[in-house]
């Protein structure tokens, strides 16, 4: 059987992110190991769209449209230190052994984000089409992770920002904004 290229998608069931080490035009664009975005709730990708119009004889004659980047946001359950660093800049010191030990995070007003690669995972897609797998990937996405804790119920974490396209080249493939995979089996994020 030939693997679908339509699937709904259930869920969302992983969450991870990269920082980005290197993208400079005509070589690979490159990352830093994954990081788990843990307890992830809900994703959102929003497409801006430029749309330029030819007009001439009192008719528009032509069109053209280009994605020029993605508002990207998503939430998520859990508190994690090394992600907000990863994120929005600052650093996680570890101090102390046993009852003493602390973790603590620490942010200077001068500290930029960074940017970074975003995987996406669906629970499942279409398994009686074959898909047992999807992966969104966004190659380079900056933005602020903001916590909000709340009264009488638990914290959570928001993300803001954008996704742009690569300078370097992703895969060979210059200018890369996003990819969508759908496998047969397992896809394992590297």
């Amino acid at each position: 059987m030939t693997l679908a290229k339509t699937s709904g998608l259930f869920g969302v069931k992983e969450c991870q992110i990269a920082t980005m080490t290197a993208d400079v035009v005509g070589s690979a664009t490159t990352y830093a190991a994954a990081l788990d975005v843990p307890g992830i709730k809900a994703v959102k990708f929003d497409p801006n769209v430029k749309s330029v119009d030819n007009k001439g004889d009192e008719v528009i004659l032509d069109t053209e449209e280009n994605t020029e980047y993605i508002d990207v946001s998503f939430e998520n359950a859990e508190v994690s230190l090394d992600v907000i660093a990863a994120i929005n800049g600052g650093t996680v010191t570890t101090s102390g052994t046993a009852e003493t030990e602390k973790n603590v995070y620490m942010y200077a007003g001068t500290q930029t984000s960074s940017y970074f690669k975003l995987f996406i995972k669906p629970k499942r897609g279409d398994t009686v089409a074959g898909i047992d797998d999807v992966l969104f990937e966004l190659f380079k996405v900056r933005g602020t992770l903001s916590v909000t804790p709340v009264s009488e119920g638990w914290a959570t974490c928001s993300f803001k920002g954008k996704g742009i396209r690569t300078k370097g080249t992703v895969d060979s493939t210059a200018a890369a904004l996003y990819r969508i995979t759908y496998a047969a089996d397992t896809i394992t994020i590297a």
